[in-house]
This record gives structure tokens, C-alpha cells and sequence, in this order.
């Protein structure tokens, strides 16, 4: 009974006396990095008058670019929104976490090609 009581006690003082662990930092890319996607639209000028008087439509071909710069710090830029937030990459994918005035904020998983690259649908710049 003794020889029980007595490892029970060096157990119980061995696991008192390691030190506590600090969770790991998040990973986040190790240089900045940009990501960038774009799509094509048309936009068009409806009610349009030609030198005849003649009311018509014109199409004009738009492209529009969103670019994504992620910082080692763990944060990220959206260019031409003045927005961005924090994210953070956990296995094969990137989490973006947006600045939000509201309490709850929204958070977006993109898969991250393994050769990083892809991220979601952009191309990495």
C-alpha cells in the first residue's frame, strides 16, 4: 500500500511541476502575398439617341479585379473596398474572418492549392 501511495504522489507532483504549454500561434503566410480574381460584365447605356432620333442600347465590356493582400502579421487587405480583416491558415485552407461593425463576425473558408498557387477562385499574383 505504501509503494501505491508513494507513486501515486511522485505522479501527481511530476505532472504539478511541468510547465504549462502556450497553444500554437496561428499559421499565416510567412511573406506578404496577393491573390487576385477577375470577372467580365457588361454594362450598358438603355435609352441612348442616335443623330436620327432613334433611341437604342449600347453594351460595354467591364472587367472587375478584386485583390487579396495577405500579411504575415495575419492580416488582409481587399484593394479598391478600403476592407479586410484577419485570417489565418489552418491545414489546406485559409480562413478569412472580415472587419465587421456587427458583434458576430462572419467567417469565409477558401481551399488553398498546395503549391499555394490558388487560393479559392484567384490566382496568386
Amino acid at each position: 500500500m505504501k509503494t501505491l501511495l508513494v507513486a501515486v504522489l511522485l505522479s501527481t507532483s511530476i505532472a504539478a511541476a511541468a510547465p504549462k504549454r502556450k497553444p500554437p500561434a496561428p499559421k499565416t503566410f510567412p511573406a506578404q502575398v496577393a491573390y487576385q480574381s477577375c470577372t467580365t460584365s457588361w454594362a450598358f447605356a438603355c435609352g441612348m439617341r442616335d443623330a436620327g432620333g432613334r433611341t437604342y442600347g449600347t453594351a460595354h465590356e467591364r472587367q472587375h479585379c478584386e485583390q487579396y493582400t495577405f500579411l504575415p502579421d495575419g492580416t488582409y487587405t481587399v484593394q479598391g473596398f478600403g476592407s479586410g480583416g484577419t485570417y489565418r491558415i489552418v491545414g489546406a485552407t485559409v480562413e478569412l474572418t472580415p472587419q465587421s461593425p456587427d458583434d458576430a463576425p462572419d467567417v469565409f473558408t477558401l481551399p488553398l492549392a498546395k503549391d499555394g498557387s490558388t487560393l479559392g477562385g484567384m490566382k496568386r499574383l
